[in-house]
């Protein structure tokens, strides 16, 4: 009888986690691709959006306080779709988790509100 300690199973064992490690890099390079192009198309649906209300104003007469409002809306939505198209998905996560990090308070505050009425618009019958 032979004792093998394991000494045959190292090479497949690490063969499958390189495996395994390849593998998961591919996923990762094609998620964040889809991701990438995600935060391109909604940059340009946001800029579709301020066109269809830029549009919808000038055909209607508003007030000027209304008016107001409108552009400054549209203004920020603009800048939103702006940050989206020079800013890649790993960038936005890194400003994400330093913003988090630096108001740990406020991210815990807003999770709860976020969480809270989430819970109250699914439990509605």
């Amino acid at each position: 009888m032979t004792q093998d300690n394991g000494t045959t199973a190292m090479p497949d064992a690490q063969a499958f986690a390189q495996e395994a490690q390849e593998r998961l890099q591919e996923l990762g390079k094609s998620l964040n691709a889809g991701v990438e192009q995600a935060r391109m198309t909604i940059a340009k649906q946001l800029r579709e959006l301020i066109q269809r209300v830029r549009q919808e104003t000038a055909e209607k007469p508003l007030d000027a306080a209304v008016q107001e409002q409108v552009n400054r809306v549209t203004t920020r939505i603009d800048d939103m779709a702006t940050y989206l198209e020079t800013h890649k998905v790993e960038d936005i996560r890194k400003q994400v988790t330093h913003t988090v990090q630096e108001n740990t308070f406020w991210a815990i505050l807003i999770a709860l509100i976020v969480g809270f009425v989430i819970g109250v618009l699914v439990s509605r019958d």
